[in-house]
C-alpha cells in the first residue's frame, strides 16, 4: 500500500474513532454512584486514548511523504538547471563562433641519449660554423 493511501486511512479512521468515542462519553454515564469508572467509561477512555495513538501514527506517515516530495522537487529542480545550463551553453556557442584560433606545443627531448649523440654533436657543430660568420 502506498504511503499516500495509508496516511489518509490513518487520518479517516482516527477522526471516526474520536467521533464515536468521544459521543460515546458524552451519551453514557462513565461514573457509578460509587464514584467509580463504569465499564462504558473504561471503553470510552481507551477509545480515545487508541484514537490519538492513531492520530500520532499519521504524523510519521505525513513527514515520510513530504521529505519524499521534497526530495523528488529537488531532484526535478536540479534536472531542469542542468538542462537550462546545457541549453544556455549551446546559444552561447552559437552567438559567439571561434575566431583567431591558434595552438602550439611544445617538445623536451633528453639530449644525453646516446641514440641522439651524434645528431647533438652535427648540430652544435653546424651552428658553431654559422655562427663564426
Amino acid at each position: 500500500m502506498e504511503l499516500d493511501t495509508t496516511l489518509a486511512i490513518l487520518k479517516f479512521v482516527g477522526i471516526a474513532f474520536s467521533m464515536g468515542f468521544g459521543v460515546l462519553a458524552v451519551l453514557t454515564k462513565y461514573r457509578d454512584d460509587a464514584d467509580r469508572v463504569t465499564r462504558w467509561g473504561r471503553i470510552a477512555v481507551i477509545g480515545v486514548f487508541a484514537s490519538g495513538i492513531l492520530s500520532a501514527g499519521a504524523q510519521p506517515v505525513e513527514l515520510a511523504l513530504s521529505n519524499r516530495d521534497r526530495r523528488d522537487a529537488q531532484r526535478r529542480t536540479l534536472d531542469e538547471l542542468e538542462t537550462n545550463t546545457h541549453l544556455l551553453t549551446q546559444i552561447n556557442r552559437g552567438l559567439n563562433p571561434l575566431s583567431n584560433v591558434r595552438a602550439s606545443f611544445s617538445l623536451r627531448v633528453s639530449l644525453d641519449d646516446p641514440d641522439l649523440r651524434p645528431f647533438v654533436e652535427r648540430f652544435v657543430s653546424s651552428v658553431n660554423l654559422l655562427i663564426a660568420l
